[in-house]
Formats: C-alpha cells, structure tokens, sequence
C-alpha cells in the first residue's frame, strides 16, 4: 500500500510539466514500483519484458516527436538534436550526467533513467539511427531504430527491440558495399547480467540500399558462455561469421566452440564451416535442423536425424575413435538421454559415422544403434574447443 500511495504522489507531482515528458515519467514510476514489488514476492524476472517494453513504447514516442520532419530538417542538425534531446531528459530529471566510477547497486530494479544516442553514417545519408536505452536491474536494455527522411517526410525503416525480461545491450556494424552496392547491417546484442557467464546473444541482419527499404534477412539468438573474448563477429558484404563458446551435448564437457556461418548473396544459407572437429559436428547434426544439415548428409541418415534432432539435446560420449580401417572417418557415439525438453525412459545409443573432409568440413556417413566395423578401440572425447582469432576467420575460404 505505501508504494502505491508513493506512486500516486508521483504522479500527481508530474501534473504541470510537457505531457511527453510527463508520461515517460510516470510509465518509468510504474515500472520501477511493479519490479520492486516482484522483488519482494521472490520472482524478480516475472513481466520483466512487459515493463520494459512499455517503457520503451512511451520513449519512442517521446523521440519521434522531436524528430525532424524531413530530410531538409535532418541535415546539420544532428549533433544539436543530440544536444537538445539528452538535456530535455536531464531537465525532466530522466537522466542524469554519465559517471563512470559510480557503483551499481545490483538490487536496484532500475526504470529511473533513460537516454537517446543519435548516429549517422556517410554511406547512408538519408538515414538516422538511433539507440535507446533504459536503465534496468545490473545495467541496461536497448532497442535500435533506424527513420529514413525524403523531402517529404520520414519513416521508421527498423524497429529491433527484442523481449527481454532482463535486458540486452545493443551494438550494430554496416558492411562494405557488394557488387551492387548493397550493404548489410548488424545488429548484436548481449544481455545484461548480474553475475553469470553464461549469457544470452541475439543478432539480426539487414540488407541496406539506397533505393529500397531495408530487408530483413535474419534474426536469431544463441546462448553463449563469456569466455576466450568472444563472441566473434565478421561481417562481409554478402556474409557473417559468428564464433562462441557455448554448451555441448555431453553435460560434463563444460563448453565447446560453435561456428555460425551464413552467406547472403543468394537468399539465406548456412555454409561450411559449421565445426572445427568431428564430434562437434555430431552435435549440430543433432541441434540443427534437417533444411542445414541435409546437404552434408548421406540421404539414410535423415530417419535418425527426424528421430532424435531437438534444439535442445543431452547426453554422454561413450566413445570417439579415429577408424583405422577407414581413412578420415571417425566414430562418436553418445548415450542419448534427453530430446527436447522431456527426458527419454531408455537412453538412446547411438554411432555416428563422420567423415572429415578437411578445412573444418565434415560429411555425415552413417548413424547406427551399434558401433562401426573397423572403427575398433576405446577413445575419450576432445575437452579442446578450438578457436580462430578474428584475421584467421576472415582467411577461411
């Protein structure tokens, strides 16, 4: 009751003031009194993404009123916009001046404090970006917009906010041109944590041109552990690259290496490498579906793959082993005991043949219920996760 009647002054306080402001203000009021009250009932994350995508609806609002009109509007004044609009937040005492020895108090449930980073780029003349930021528990949440301006107005061309019942940090990255001077945007981000190195990324890709609206091309988002600096982005006129440490199948080995490689030049295509070893392609065997994997696979393998394939995928190595009697061909079986979500009644035991094809690619040769012929011998699984830096990434071919 006391924090509602705290609330209620609040609001009352901010009668009076621009009814922009105003409202950015008492959406921030409510935000903050809902995650201290779920504070208290032990389930701080509970309409985490609700709240902050509130927030961010109102302070978009309150920037695109503000905004310019037209292109005519937008040239030469975004430095002085950039100037106006954060010292209307800071008037409105919805920021405050940056420190950056102030101590964060990781109790604090954040909603007090938001900010607006205008940017444009040379390539792209016609158009403005802009990041926002919300201040939440341990840091903060961005959403990225992107208006493109003619003379005879203005379109939001990007609106990439996504849900978060903690948060994401933002950063985005524009390609050289390709041969038809298209260019690709990156948008990565990381969330925002308290304590754990075990995090979540998300990244979207945008084809850019001058005479066209932005496409979208891709939108995914991957769980990563925070080790070796990574993860690793190259992007390439028509291409990305993303390199992380993340879980592997076999719970008792802490994290392996996942490449994500794409091509764009002709729809969207995964494209090798997708492992630097031959039981880590098992693993994306089994977490990825048939549509990338079908090309590296023999055609009898699809009926394993339809049978235990799960984004979500847990077990145990029982044996990996370089076949003598058959050159470049490895042996990987793994005791399966979870497929998707729901654990299994009996284990699966399955052999996986893989065949190394050199450069980091490999080919799916066959998958069995028992163990290979002339694959003899007992082998434990590789604990390495390899990893190129970023000017080795770049030289794959």
């Amino acid at each position: 009751m006391r924090k509602l009647i705290v609330l209620l002054f609040a609001t009352i306080s901010l009668l009076g003031q621009d009814p922009a402001v105003a409202r950015l203000k008492h959406e921030m009021l409510t935000a903050r009194a809902q995650a201290q009250q779920a504070e208290q009932d032990n389930n701080s994350g509970k309409d985490g993404a609700e709240r902050i995508a509130a927030v961010h609806g109102v302070l978009r609002d309150w920037l695109e009123s503000r905004l310019p009109k037209n292109l005519y509007s937008l040239a030469g004044e975004v430095s002085r916009l950039d100037s106006s609009l954060q010292k209307a937040l800071v008037e409105g005492r919805l920021s405050k001046p940056y420190s950056a020895n102030q101590d964060m108090d990781w109790n604090d449930p954040g909603f007090d404090e938001v900010g607006i980073e205008l940017k444009t780029m040379p390539e792209l003349p016609d158009t403005l970006f802009v990041i926002a930021t919300l201040r939440v528990r341990c840091g903060t949440d961005q959403a990225v917009y992107a208006y493109r301006f003619d003379s005879n107005g203005r379109t939001r061309v990007i609106d990439d906010h996504p849900k978060s019942d903690w948060g994401y940090g933002a950063d985005f990255e524009l390609s050289d041109p390709d041969s038809q001077g298209r260019r690709l945007l990156l948008i990565n981000r990381t969330s925002t944590q308290c304590a754990s190195t075990w995090m979540e990324m998300t990244y979207a890709i945008y084809r850019i041109s001058l005479s066209q609206p932005p496409e979208s091309l891709l939108s995914s988002e991957h769980g990563f552990w925070l080790g070796n600096d990574g993860p690793e982005f190259i992007l390439k006129p028509d291409g990305l690259m993303i390199e992380f440490l993340d879980h592997s199948v076999d719970g008792d080995i802490h994290n392996r290496t996942h490449l994500f490689r794409y091509n764009f030049a002709d729809g969207v295509k995964r494209v090798e490498p997708m492992a630097f070893q031959p039981q880590d392609f098992a693993e994306e065997w089994l977490t990825r579906p048939w549509s990338e994997m079908q090309a590296r696979s023999a055609p009898e393998t699809q009926k394993w793959h339809s049978k235990l394939h799960a984004d979500f995928v847990l077990g145990e190595y029982s044996n990996v082993v370089l076949c003598n009697a058959k050159p470049d061909r490895w042996s990987i079986g793994l005791e399966i005991k979870y497929v998707g979500e729901n654990e299994l009644k009996a284990p699966i035991e399955a052999h996986f043949l893989v065949r190394d094809l050199g450069n980091y690619r490999f080919e799916m040769e066959a998958v069995s219920d028992s163990e290979f012929e002339g694959c003899p011998g007992e082998g434990s699984p590789s604990d390495k996760h390899p990893w190129l830096s970023a000017e080795q990434l770049k030289a794959l071919p």
